[in-house]
Order: C-alpha cells, then sequence, then structure tokens
C-alpha cells in the first residue's frame, strides 16, 4: 500500500490473547527509517510548495485580468457620470428658459388683464 504520506512495503501479523497489559501502542521504526522518512517528507512539501507557488502565480494573471475589468468598468463610469452631468445641465438651462418664459407670459397677462381693470 502506498500513499504520498505512507508506504507499506510488508506486513507481518501474529495473533495472541489480549492480556490487558498494554495502556497503548506505537509504530516501531529503525534508526535509517527516520532518515528516508524525513527525505521522503521534505519531497512531499517541496512538491507542495511548488504547486502552492504555481498556484499563486496562476492566481496572479488572473487578478491582473480582473484589475485590468475593473479599471475598463471604472473608465464607463466616469464616461456615464460625464453623461448625466451634461444632461442635467442641458435640463437646467431648458428648465431655466422655460421658467422664463412662463414668468414673461404671467407677467404680459397680468399687464392685459390690469389694463382691462379685471385685477
Amino acid at each position: 500500500m502506498e500513499n504520498s504520506l505512507i508506504r507499506v512495503d510488508d506486513v507481518e501479523t501474529a495473533y495472541s490473547e489480549a492480556s490487558g497489559s498494554f495502556p497503548g501502542f506505537r509504530k516501531v521504526i529503525d534508526p535509517e527509517e527516520v532518515g528516508d522518512r524525513l527525505d521522503e517528507g521534505v519531497g512531499i512539501l517541496k512538491e507542495i510548495l511548488v504547486t502552492v507557488k504555481d498556484g499563486f502565480r496562476d492566481l496572479g494573471g488572473k487578478m491582473d485580468t480582473m484589475l485590468d475589468k475593473q479599471d475598463s468598468m471604472l473608465d464607463k463610469q466616469d464616461s456615464i457620470v460625464s453623461e448625466i452631468q451634461g444632461l442635467r445641465f442641458d435640463m437646467n438651462s431648458y428648465m431655466n428658459q422655460r421658467f422664463e418664459r412662463i414668468e414673461s407670459d404671467l407677467a404680459e397677462l397680468k399687464a392685459a388683464m390690469r389694463e382691462r381693470g379685471i385685477i
């Protein structure tokens, strides 16, 4: 059996009656296995670091794309804001002209009504 953390080369079994004299168990290894396991662990960590580094590199490219899109959206937003400001200015000018015309017409109506003695 083998996975990224454990490799089992051989399993030996021996059965006996449980005596209850052992409170737990542990793996017994020979001194050479410690070095081998550390070397293997370092190799696995190196693979993890390379994978993470590549993932961040890919993420960096995606972030650049996202930032470019965000800049584009902000440019469009600025354009829309400018367009709305222009429309507000145009509408304000138009409404001011209309109000001036209405005030002028009202002044003429009042003058005509005074002339005829209505007011």
